[in-house]
């Protein structure tokens, strides 16, 4: 098969649960392209008849890290082009034209800027909440590779908060991010559209926000989506709000038909 979502999960139902109402949010907006979730048993209490194919790897969770089996699973994908998602994830729209991007890159995901790694001083990490995957034999290797240096405990140093202490850490993102930074391999980094937490500070620009990764029930995620999608200025999201600033201003007069030059004059004036 050519295209496909995959999620990875374990657990109890609240996880299931999750994964559940992502479906949910998915099929609204694509009712075609399949789903696989890939799962260490069958939860009795949350089926997911209808809308993905469930595969059992009744191992899939036996690793030494816990986040190991995310990459175990995207490794027996059964898809050449595969967006992996969290379960806490929500769609808003559509996004099937993120497997276009894999045309001409190898691997797309956003970066995470509150991951406090800097092994490489202002490298940030990735984050694998969502990420859109190629498989050709470059990303297999990377996978491969993060797989078996968070299996065997591999160090990664990092920097917390505002002092000098450091720790030795073995979470996913920065032993992926290492990976990546170690090999050859084209990446796109997906704008935060696509990877939306609500609890992060953001400035967003002229495009709705698309997929959500934060938790919370569907009517609050879907509020949040109609809060931040409703006018698509240049905002700041901050706290649970949106910010316009003088921005709102300045284009409700462009909106309202402004002339050029006078705008030019307008913006010269500082608003």
């Amino acid at each position: 098969m050519n295209n496909g979502y995959m999620y990875a999960v374990s657990g109890g139902i609240r996880l299931f649960s999750e994964v559940y109402k992502s479906l949910v949010s998915l099929r609204k907006y694509d009712k075609e392209t399949p789903v696989t979730v890939v799962a260490n048993h069958i939860h009795k209490d949350v089926k997911f008849d209808g809308l993905a194919q469930t595969i059992v790897i009744e191992d899939l969770w036996n690793t030494k890290h816990h986040y190991s089996g995310k990459f175990k699973a995207l490794l027996k994908t059964p898809y050449e082009r595969t967006i992996i998602l969290d379960s806490d994830t929500y769609f808003l729209q559509d996004c099937t034209h993120l497997f276009k991007l894999l045309d001409y890159f190898d691997f797309s995901i956003a970066k995470d800027y509150l991951e406090p790694w800097q092994e490489i001083e202002g490298y940030y990490p990735y984050n694998t909440g969502v990420m859109v995957v190629k498989k050709n034999p470059k990303v297999w290797n990377i996978l491969e590779k993060t797989y078996r240096d968070m299996e065997i405990g591999f160090p990664i140093k990092a920097q917390f908060g505002n002092n000098d202490k450091k720790e030795w850490i073995q979470g996913d993102q920065p032993v992926f991010s290492k990976q990546i930074a170690l090999n050859d391999i084209k990446i796109y980094e997906l704008p935060i559209y696509y990877n939306f937490r609500p609890s992060v500070p953001y400035f967003l620009s002229w495009s709705k926000v698309k997929l959500i990764h934060g938790r919370g029930s569907p009517e609050e995620l879907e509020n949040i989506g109609k809060k931040i999608n409703e006018r698509i200025f240049p905002r700041i999201w901050f706290n649970g709000e949106v910010l316009y600033g003088d921005y709102l201003n300045f284009f409700k007069k462009l909106e309202s038909g402004y002339g050029r030059g006078e705008s030019r004059q307008w913006i010269k004036d500082g608003f």
